[in-house]
């Protein structure tokens, strides 16, 4: 998860796409909102919009937390 995390700051998004994907793929943390998140945002900088979309929907249902809700919203929105 972590490396995934340093490919996205590194903007690596390819190797952050495969590496979050590993780890959403465990099941340990295959329901956590964030990492959904930020597949989606390397998923949209590597235009791929249609997998983008699919992980903010998936990222909005699996979050409580309001702060990302708004930041899955203003994702949402730009990949329209």
């Amino acid at each position: 998860m972590l490396r995934g995390m340093l490919y996205v700051e590194m903007e690596q998004f390819n190797e952050a796409i495969d590496d979050l994907t590993k780890t959403l793929d465990s099941e340990d943390y295959a329901k956590e909102a964030q990492l959904y998140f930020f597949r989606a945002l390397c998923y949209a900088s590597t235009d791929n919009i249609k997998l983008a979309r699919q992980d903010v929907q998936t990222a909005y249902n699996y979050t409580n937390d309001p702060e990302l809700e708004e930041m899955l919203q203003d994702l949402w929105r730009r990949l329209h």
